[in-house]
């Protein structure tokens, strides 16, 4: 979808320049290019000074602990995956296997948030529902895991971290994905409906775990077009 045509004529602010694809510069309309909003310095300064606060004020119970990040999802209904059977099946593979970890779950707005805290409760797992901001979640994640894909998961990759899909497609869904997940881009590790590769997976992943927290503005980038936006208010 593209936001408009060479018939705007008035000053146009884009975040992707994949929306300038079908455009020709000309001097009848104006372009300023933002880039992403998640990268600029004055973000991700305010989240490096302020991430400590944060922590302490919403989960005092983890300290210095690293975690891992679970993306919550809707559980019913979905087209492509049966999401709910892939988040029961993976919080049993995480009480066999890594029940000595912290779990942070954020809720997608459809989460069916009781059932969420009934699983985990039965499974006596060590877990937090958050409602920080991914970018203050990847200073201290192992990985990001959910059982769809999710705009979340971009954040995670963005910063270096590690994007886990564990998901039980639909065959037709694999048959139109050749095996993958339905964003190749940013899931470093798909896996449908396989326990033992999950949990060799997530494995690997946690030994090759960074041991210190991420520093969030080493990935800060200020495109040249967002002063000439900002100039514009």
């Amino acid at each position: 979808l593209y936001l408009f045509n060479s018939e705007c004529h008035d000053k146009r602010v884009i975040f992707k320049k994949s929306i300038m694809k079908k455009y020709k510069i000309n001097n009848d309309y104006k372009f300023y290019f933002f880039g992403r909003t998640r990268s600029r310095s004055f973000w991700l300064e305010y989240l490096s000074a302020n991430k400590d606060y944060y922590f302490d004020k919403y989960h005092p119970e983890i300290k210095s602990e690293k975690y891992i990040v679970i993306v919550g999802s809707g559980y019913y209904g979905n087209y492509y995956a049966n999401i709910e059977s892939a988040f029961i099946k993976m919080l049993d593979i995480l009480k066999v296997h890594f029940c000595d970890y912290h779990f942070f779950y954020k809720p997608h707005p459809l989460t069916p948030i009781e059932f969420v805290i009934e699983q985990f409760q039965s499974r006596e797992l060590n877990y937090s529902i958050t409602y920080l901001h991914p970018n203050i979640l990847v200073t201290r994640a192992h990985a990001f895991v959910s059982n769809a894909f999710s705009n979340l998961l971009i954040d995670a990759y963005l910063f270096g971290i590690p994007t886990i899909e564990f998901s039980n497609y639909t065959d037709w869904c694999l048959e139109i994905t050749n095996g993958n997940s339905t964003s190749t881009k940013y899931v470093d590790y798909f896996i449908d409906n396989d326990p033992k590769k999950f949990v060799k997976t997530l494995n690997n992943v946690i030994v090759n775990s960074k041991k210190t927290e991420v520093n969030l503005t080493s990935f800060s980038i200020d495109e040249k077009g967002s002063e000439k936006v900002l100039n514009l208010f």
